[in-house]
């Protein structure tokens, strides 16, 4: 139909975004993808860029704790969720999470995320469980920057949690042991 790459791409950023927001049934439609959408998609992606971009330039991101208890209500651990302020908002990972793998940026999430629990696990002295995306594991940057983190820091060794993926951990079986 004459349309330039550019357009078929937003038009299947604007697809893939209202598939992801979603809540009923998978299937998707696809008709002709109106200006409009277009537009807000572009909108959208810019929107996200330049508050990940803040984030992490401004240190944005925190970490929200929630208690782990085991079957007698004692405290195992305590779950990491990854927020995003900006401004009076307060953004969860569910939310920014598919625009950083879209933008190719998890290593810098990860590796900020992982920091943040670092400092607070030291500071409480209790453990704290974070969850990482699958691409941490498949960069080998990230597992020597922990790596290097945990042997200069032999105070919070076992205090830091990594929640993966069971799959991602298969795949990158040689990340994985590191």
């Amino acid at each position: 139909t004459g349309d330039t790459l550019g357009e078929v791409m937003t038009a299947l950023d604007v697809l893939l975004s209202s598939a992801e927001k979603s809540a009923g049934s998978p299937i998707i439609a696809s008709g002709e993808s109106s200006d409009a959408s277009a537009t807000s998609m572009r909108n959208q992606e810019a929107y996200w860029l330049d508050l990940l971009d803040r984030a992490l330039d401004n240190n944005l991101f925190s970490i929200e704790l929630f208690p782990v208890l085991d079957a007698t209500g004692m405290v195992v651990h305590r779950e990491g969720m990854l927020r995003l302020r900006n401004g009076d908002a307060i953004h969860t990972a569910g939310e920014f999470m598919p625009w950083v793998n879209r933008f190719g940026r998890s290593f810098d999430v990860d590796q900020h995320v992982t920091q943040i629990a670092l400092e607070q696990a030291a500071e409480s002295k209790e453990p704290i469980c974070i969850n990482l995306s699958e691409a941490a594991l498949a960069d080998e940057r990230y597992t020597s920057w922990l790596a290097s983190n945990l042997n200069n820091r032999p105070d919070i060794r076992g205090k830091l949690l990594l929640d993966i993926n069971e799959t991602a951990a298969f795949v990158y079986a040689e990340n994985f042991k590191a």
